[in-house]
């Protein structure tokens, strides 16, 4: 692909591994190393983006879990690209807002942003599709209110349990 780039937002225990990586590969002039950066300009990252990957490795907390970013991605209609972990998969592909990879599988990894590359037209489709599921579904007021619900109803007592 040509003038691609790899922008790496974030810090962490293997930041100084993947710069070590890029020289030895002899692809560090292709990757950005933006490191920590303030809440307030993380948006600003993710819309310089044309695909935005989670790659997470697949383990009971990955699989169980769904970070914010991935909802961030989808709120700025850029089409995810993750690997294929249990929580992540079934939103990505229940929201048909991207596209999964076997975690640590390099070459599936490549081929679905080439494919991507190759298919500008379902980038936008995935895109926008996260950012409606977003808009119904994953916000703040369709989240919290059952949960208000929830806590606005009467304390249930227990008269076994004497409490």
């Amino acid at each position: 692909i040509p003038q691609i780039r790899l922008m790496l937002v974030g810090d962490g225990g293997i930041s100084g591994d993947l710069t070590q990586q890029a020289k030895t590969s002899e692809i560090d002039e292709l990757v950005d190393f933006e490191g920590w950066q303030p809440s307030s300009r993380v948006k600003s990252y993710i819309e310089a983006s044309s695909v935005c990957v989670i790659p997470h490795i697949r383990s009971e907390q990955t699989d169980n879990s769904s970070p914010n970013k991935l909802f961030q991605y989808m709120y700025c209609r850029k089409p995810v690209i993750s690997s294929n972990c249990t929580s992540l998969e079934k939103i990505i592909n229940g929201e048909k807002c991207g596209l999964i990879f076997k975690d640590k599988d390099a070459e599936d990894l490549a081929e679905k942003i080439i494919f991507l590359y190759k298919n500008p037209d379902q980038m936008s489709r995935l895109g926008l599709n996260g950012y409606n599921a977003v808009m119904e579904k994953y916000n703040w007021e369709a989240t919290v209110r059952p949960l208000v619900e929830i806590y606005g109803k009467p304390v249930l007592k227990f008269p076994i349990l004497g409490i």
